[in-house]
């Protein structure tokens, strides 16, 4: 893994890490084998950790994750989550990296 697209701070960052790592095994193994097409980073902001993801130099937003709460948001633009949260980052990490997928199905509104 390319260790400068994984810089997040303060007790988030060993889970963020993480789930960045285990995003990016899951890509490489649904696009292009061994090639490594697709990166993860997080940015903080004033609210959020924002998750990038970055395909073959075009980047778009793959998550919000709150730094209060650990929620873990679906964009619904390129600065703002939806409402609902899908995962929560502490609460439900092995969930979380379970059904985890690059292309961000995963945070689509579950059912229960």
């Amino acid at each position: 893994m390319n260790s400068i697209f994984h810089k997040t701070k303060g007790h988030f960052n060993i889970h963020i890490d993480t789930w960045l790592n285990v995003l990016e095994e899951k890509a490489k193994k649904q696009t292009y084998g061994d090639k490594q097409a697709v990166y993860y980073f997080s940015k903080e902001n004033k609210k959020y950790y924002k998750i990038t993801q970055v395909w073959e130099g075009v980047e778009t937003i793959h998550a919000f994750v709150d730094k209060n709460t650990g929620d873990i948001y679906k964009p619904a633009s390129f600065s703002a989550p939806y409402k609902d949260a899908r995962y929560n980052l502490f609460n439900e990490f092995t969930e979380l990296l379970e059904e985890c997928d690059w292309a961000g199905s995963y945070l689509y509104k579950r059912r229960g």
